[in-house]
């Protein structure tokens, strides 16, 4: 009976030094309160002018209803007007990136927005739409490669889905909605992430607009690059000690009844 106590009492103690080497959470936000959370970096870029945007956060979501742009044009070169929410953590191997994304473009053609998860040097995903007169399309690609166009303007005017990319030793899976769109290789930590709102401003008629975009939450856990020492397992009583112990309950007991 005392080996099988100490052998279980080794057997918990391995179990708790291998959870030091779990995953982590490095990145959790559900959007509650009423602010964005200052982790997060806005950035605002190309054709873009004060008062840069329009957003709510409550409820459980940020929800972003436009974004100013400078100016429209048929030129099909104008850059792009963007707010990206930037952040940064530890750097982590294996993982799990998981968020539920809701859009909405009124059932309109001239709904012309874009939106997409950058997770670093690894992935890239999310719906294009640059066409005032066609649909838009959806975009899962390793991040710095070509595009790789999914549905080729067929995508809804809206949706709720749930995106999730995962990468286990180097392979890296795209989910969207749960289906899965891409595997491939992959190997760069993975530190930063941003996500990219923008609008393309176009001009003529239709004349493009930008339609809702709401987040719901977002996350990511993984295993750390540098992992953290475990702890020092507590000591295991030699049978001696045990013993010696034993003894002594024992003895008081006795003296006790006598």
């Amino acid at each position: 009976m005392k080996y099988i106590t100490l052998r279980f009492m080794v057997v918990c103690m391995l179990m708790t030094a291998f959870s030091a080497y779990a995953s982590t959470v490095v990145l959790q936000d559900d959007f509650s309160g009423t602010a964005i959370d200052p982790q997060w970096n806005i950035n605002y870029m190309g054709n873009i002018k004060s008062p840069y945007w329009d957003y709510t956060v409550n409820n459980g979501y940020i929800t972003v209803t436009n974004l100013y742009a400078k100016t429209y044009s048929t030129d099909t070169q104008l850059d792009h007007t963007v707010v990206r929410l930037t952040r940064t953590f530890e750097p982590v191997t294996d993982f799990l990136f998981t968020a539920r994304f809701i859009w909405n473009q009124a059932n309109s053609l001239a709904a012309s927005d874009v939106f997409y998860f950058s997770l670093g040097n690894v992935a890239r995903v999310g719906y294009r739409d640059v066409w005032t007169n066609e649909k838009g399309q959806l975009e899962v690609y390793p991040t710095g490669e070509a595009s790789n166009y999914i549905g080729n303007r067929t995508f809804p005017f809206s949706g709720d889905v749930e995106v999730m990319i995962t990468r286990e030793n180097s392979i890296v899976n795209v989910y969207w909605g749960g289906v899965l769109y891409s595997t491939f290789e992959n190997t760069n930590p993975l530190s930063d992430i941003y996500i990219h709102f923008a609008f393309k401003a176009i001009a003529g008629s239709p004349q493009g607009f930008f339609g809702t975009q709401r987040l719901d939450y977002v996350t990511i856990d993984g295993s750390l690059l540098n992992q953290p020492d475990p702890p020092d397992p507590a000591p295991i009583p030699e049978p001696a000690t045990v013993i010696l112990l034993v003894s002594g309950l024992a003895l008081k007991c006795i003296l006790k009844r006598s």
